[in-house]
């Protein structure tokens, strides 16, 4: 797939929200005075740029509680777009707690478009608790991906803990949908994060 072009975090984020996906706010964040206007902590911050995998260049900062770390973070961030000569944008997003999930598109030459869902986050490889289904999907066939991962014995209430199983088979249609309508080529939504209240689109990856 030598032809897609890809999207960074930023265009990607704002491509989903244009398509009528909710996504979780995110903020351009270019001074230290503009920091100071952030004070509903926990944050992350994480740079948008060429650099695709975020967290192997250490180019995500999460657990942000306070605002001496929101400074070094964005300082240390500053630093790499400059030690690497690259340019970029510096984003600011709430934090949320929940379970980490993958979603997934991949156009296959050989079997056409296909979704992934499993259990997402930094180990989704070593973890290995994603399945795949081929495109289009019913909201049957959304539940069957579902319960056939690992990770759906938590999101079903273990523990007491409730999900919004709702919110995300909806997500999981209207990406499926998408991804045929504007014929995306590749899709990595990691992490998604899914609580009680809602699932949220944390960080994402495009290609059209």
């Amino acid at each position: 797939m030598n032809d897609v072009k890809y999207l960074n975090f930023e265009e990607s984020i704002n491509f989903l929200k244009e398509n009528n996906i909710n996504c979780l706010k995110i903020n351009e964040i270019n001074s230290i005075s503009e920091l100071k206007k952030h004070k509903n902590f926990p944050y992350c911050l994480k740079l948008s740029s060429s650099i695709l995998h975020k967290s192997d260049e250490k180019a995500v900062i999460t657990d942000i509680f306070t605002f001496s770390k929101l400074l070094s973070s964005f300082r240390y961030l500053k630093n790499i777009l400059k030690k690497n000569k690259i340019s970029g944008k510096i984003i600011l997003q709430n934090q949320v707690e929940g379970v980490e999930l993958i979603i997934g598109i991949n156009d296959d030459k050989q079997f056409g478009k296909t979704i992934l869902f499993g259990t997402g986050g930094i180990f989704t490889e070593q973890v290995n608790d994603a399945k795949l289904k081929l495109l289009p999907l019913t909201k049957k066939d959304t539940i069957k991906l579902i319960k056939s991962t690992n990770i759906y014995s938590i999101l079903k209430g273990a523990r007491g803990k409730k999900y919004n199983l709702d919110s995300l088979k909806n997500l999981i249609l209207k990406i499926s949908k998408l991804s045929i309508e504007k014929d995306i080529k590749d899709l990595d939504l990691n992490p998604v994060i899914i609580n009680e209240k809602d699932v949220y689109i944390v960080d994402a990856r495009i290609g059209l």
